[in-house]
């Protein structure tokens, strides 16, 4: 799983500002500390998954669900919302409609949301903000 969240984290990464730093996170302590620290940066964190009762036939099982993922954005941005939109919108035109290369990936990513995680004036305009995607998923495996 975590080779689909550096796949979505290299997709971003050329394609959203260059003052940001964008990878896949590997803890929760990792991300605690980005989002807090001065430095703008993107990180890929899963968000959960869902899947329906699966279907056997034969010796087979299948399985069709979503990844959740979000992308967590954390930048000073002291033109405020004008600045954000330009980020979410950066940030989506990557990955809207993209199907990645994963075993998993049954169709394109679509978006789910997102929310204001953080937001301090103080700090110049520091925002830490949530995009919220989801992966149609498709597993099949042989029973055990």
């Amino acid at each position: 799983m975590s080779d689909l969240f550096t796949a979505i984290a290299d997709r971003l990464a050329p394609l959203v500002s260059a003052a940001a730093s964008v990878r896949a996170a590997t803890s929760a302590a990792e991300v605690e500390t980005e989002v807090l620290g001065p430095v703008p940066v993107v990180l890929v964190v899963p968000s959960g998954e869902r899947w329906v009762e699966p279907r056997e036939a034969g010796f087979q099982v299948s399985v069709a669900g979503r990844l959740g993922f979000s992308c967590v954005v954390a930048m000073t941005l002291p033109g405020g919302a004008p600045e954000w939109s330009a980020v979410r919108d950066q940030i989506r035109a990557a990955l809207l409609g993209w199907t990645p290369d994963a075993p998993d990936a049954a169709g394109p990513v679509y978006a789910a949301g997102g929310r204001l995680l953080a937001y301090s004036a103080g700090d110049g305009g520091r925002w830490v903000h949530a995009f919220d995607f989801n992966l149609p998923a498709q597993a099949t495996y042989g029973i055990q």
